[in-house]
């Protein structure tokens, strides 16, 4: 079962500032074998879909509120 993930976030304009937010804490709970419900303060009343996935080339992504992200490591 995955344990979490990571979102790394750049800037459009190659800026060498860091964007820094506070790390989001979730339970997440099963809904399929890849597919979860994230619960808890950082994300509000509702439930924010989590899909662990691969993109088309195979690379492993996690889909978090419908945004896709690569795992890098």
């Amino acid at each position: 079962m995955p344990e979490g993930a990571i979102t790394t976030t750049s800037r459009a304009d190659d800026s060498t500032a860091p964007i820094r937010s506070p790390p989001l804490e979730a339970e997440l709970v099963p809904v399929t074998e890849t597919v979860f419900a994230a619960c808890g303060e950082s994300f509000g009343a509702n439930p924010v879909p989590v899909v662990f996935s691969k993109l088309a080339n195979g690379s492993p992504c996690v889909y978090i509120g419908m945004r896709a992200t690569p795992k890098t490591s």
